[in-house]
């Protein structure tokens, strides 16, 4: 189900039930039962989620390198995300998406409303600028370079 102004939010993934952050269980099946949010679990793979997406969203408190982004990346999708250890390394404020303040509502309506905002070659050049950083610095053969060489490093100074 769309909202009134045409956005569709689909959130995907399992509970998370001793994670202190997780999002209130009985809140979420009420958006879900008026049909702001369409909720879909867990999904063996979640490219063809993706592919029907204009933008990921990721409100994280903390991550590592949150996986999410990086496919979102590598299918040149532009990401709103928080401004938080994992995730900034990932997005250039207004290149390739937007990052908010964590635990900040306001804040990431407003960087949803800048996506809202773009028309679609804006989000398409967006995409691509993240599907450009993909390619560059998440390419496997150049990790695999870059272990190749820690691992030489290690093993020949031991």
């Amino acid at each position: 189900m769309k909202t009134s102004n045409g956005l569709e939010f689909r959130i995907i993934g399992e509970f998370d039930e001793g994670n202190p952050s997780m999002v209130n269980k009985s809140l979420l099946f009420d958006y879900i039962n008026k049909g702001i949010v369409q909720y879909s679990g867990f999904v063996n793979d979640i490219k063809p989620q993706i592919a029907k997406s204009d933008c990921i969203v990721l409100p994280s408190y903390r991550e590592g390198m949150p996986r999410v982004i990086l496919e979102a990346l590598a299918m040149a999708k532009p990401v709103v995300t928080t401004d938080v250890a994992g995730c900034r390394q990932t997005v250039e404020h207004g290149i390739n998406g937007y990052l908010v303040k964590d635990r900040d509502v306001q804040s990431l309506v407003h960087g949803i409303r800048q996506i809202m905002a773009l028309n679609e070659k804006q989000l398409l050049k967006m995409g691509q600028k993240w599907r450009e950083m993909a390619i560059k610095h998440f390419n496997s053969k150049k990790i695999s370079m870059e272990l190749y060489e820690i691992v030489s490093q290690v093993y020949f100074c031991a």
